[in-house]
């Protein structure tokens, strides 16, 4: 789609604007000799896609455009914009500079607590954060994530920029590892929030050194969802680390999670951590914003490759990002519950309806009355009769209720209506076992001391999985394992884990195991210094619980 050409037209002017003229042509060759050096279009990145709730086919991306000298382009003029997501063509409906679409920003803050920075280093970053915080627009929203021996929310979604200076300066380099993996993933899920008062623009903010130590998440697994749902990363480096080649390696990690999330990565140092994260309120701000229009597109919460070409008749400039299609979201109740029975489309009933208020229509069956009454004659002294019965058989067996208050036991209440069940592994259910599947496990160490080794287990009722000799799957010489660490059981056709060490619990996907949690195939379970990746094959029904 070509976009507005502002180009002008050939006039002929009088001879009198002769001078004006030429000097506007000198002006024009200047231009045309410096425009290539000075302000040429170099590149451009996507940053970051979304589809817009209040459209049913809207999508915008946020487009950063950079000339010769690495700096943003503040014009698009003359350019061919092409843009394809998954097999459907994109139609270009708006074109406009961050700036001038009065957009707000919903910063995520990640704020390493760990001692890999010293007190006075973090007392920097703290200062920086807090003037950020200050200068917040209207329209911004800001979240604190604090990460070192966990990562925990400080401060949600909110633009009182007090509460965030706050929240901020009580914070300090106390903690001795750092979960860096699973703050980002933490981050992640809160940029996927959809919150009405959130502006689309989203931006994770991070200052470490690039080491992740403890978290239950790998490097692999981050740049997983980031691959399904990127959230562009602008990240300081700054490392105490001694190892010159060490220090190096994570800063470049660091780099590598920035750049592929449509963010930025910047050199820190003591002396200039003010004016990096001015830089990176910049690189947010200095992003082109694209809408485009998909009617065939479907919103069936599927990932599609959004692809945006650009072009200025020489050189074609390509970038694409994946792009979820979620469905709009939903809009809250206000209408009040309907009556039982009522379905969709249909009427719910009204006491002061003619129909059911027993009103004469064309459609009474015939009856010993023509008005349709006559069935009350001998209707009402049938019923009264029964119900005459009934209370007379209820009063000579029912049993009267004693209060409980005091009683060692509850009172007899009748029969129960479900039988209830109990597996082999303790769990009680109000239902019969499935028949359980002979499921074959596959645990795969992502950290200890043998990554990449594999333990196979059958998997009927349960199995116990540690590092003493009599378990199901022994864990051979890994640090931080229990001699029985955790037991996956099935029960009810899925897969469940429960945690057996109070000396080091076990860990799913970085969070405490919860008492009965069902568990996910590529599920990463462990301890803080031990982690395998979960994976089930296929099953068959073999017996019943």
């Amino acid at each position: 789609m070509i976009h507005r050409n502002l180009s002008p037209s050939n006039r002929h002017l009088p001879a009198s604007l002769a001078g004006g003229l030429c000097v506007a042509l000198a002006v024009a060759l200047l231009l045309l000799v410096a425009g290539p050096i000075l302000g040429a279009l170099r590149s451009f990145r996507l940053s970051q896609t979304a589809m817009l709730d209040d459209s049913p086919t809207a999508i915008r991306a946020y487009v950063s455009a950079l000339d010769e000298r690495n700096e943003p382009v503040f014009y698009l003029d003359g350019m061919t914009v092409t843009a394809s997501l998954g097999e459907h063509e994109l139609a270009l409906n708006n074109l406009r500079s961050f700036e001038a679409s009065d957009e707000g920003v919903a910063y995520i803050f990640l704020v390493d607590i760990s001692r890999s920075l010293s007190v006075n280093e973090f007392s920097l970053i703290q200062a920086a954060l807090e003037n950020w915080m200050a200068s917040l627009r209207e329209r911004d929203r800001a979240a604190v994530l604090a990460f070192g021996d966990e990562s925990r929310l400080v401060v949600d979604f909110t633009n009182d920029a007090e509460l965030l200076r706050e929240s901020v300066s009580a914070l300090g380099p106390t903690d001795n590892s750092t979960v860096f993996f699973e703050a980002l993933q933490n981050g992640f899920e809160l940029a996927r929030r959809r919150d009405p008062d959130l502006p689309g623009r989203r931006a994770l903010i991070v200052l470490t050194d690039g080491r992740d130590e403890g978290s239950g998440w790998s490097l692999e697994d981050v740049l997983a969802t980031l691959k399904e749902d990127p959230t562009p990363i602008y990240a300081i480096g700054l490392s105490r680390l001694r190892d010159p080649q060490e220090r190096q390696q994570f800063l470049q990690l660091l780099r590598r999670l920035a750049t592929n999330s449509g963010g930025a990565f910047f050199e820190g140092s003591t002396d200039n951590l003010t004016a990096s994260y001015a830089a990176i309120r910049e690189a947010v701000h200095n992003v082109w914003v694209l809408d485009f229009v998909c009617p065939e597109c479907n919103r069936d919460g599927e990932s599609y490759r959004l692809q945006l070409n650009l072009s200025d008749g020489e050189r074609v400039l390509s970038d694409g990002l994946k792009l979820r299609l979620l469905p709009p979201a939903a809009a809250p109740a206000t209408g009040g519950e309907l009556a039982p029975g009522a379905g969709i489309g249909e009427e719910s009933p009204a006491a002061d309806s003619p129909q059911r208020a027993g009103s004469t229509t064309d459609s009474v069956p015939d009856g010993d009355s023509s008005n349709g009454w006559g069935w009350l004659w001998w209707g009402l002294p049938l019923a009264a009769a029964a119900a005459g019965g009934w209370l007379v058989w209820n009063r000579k067996h029912s049993k009267p209720i004693a209060p409980t208050i005091g009683l060692d036991s509850p009172p007899e209440i009748g029969p129960v209506e479900s039988e209830s069940y109990t597996t082999p592994t303790g769990v009680v259910t109000s239902r019969p076992p499935r028949p359980i599947k002979l499921r074959v496990v596959r645990l795969v160490v992502v950290r200890g001391k043998q990554p990449g080794r594999s333990y196979n287990i059958t998997l009927l009722e349960k199995a116990l999985i540690g590092s003493r000799s009599t378990c199901d799957c022994v864990l051979i010489d890994e640090p931080g394992t229990s001699p029985e660490q955790f037991q996956l059981y099935q029960m009810d056709g899925h897969v469940f884990i429960k945690n057996l060490s109070n000396e080091n619990p076990t860990l799913v996907d970085g969070l405490p195991t919860e008492p009965q949690q069902r568990l996910q195939s590529e599920s990463l379970v462990g301890t803080r210094e031990f982690i395998v990746r979960i994976i089930f094959g296929e099953g068959r029904a073999t017996a019943r619980g």
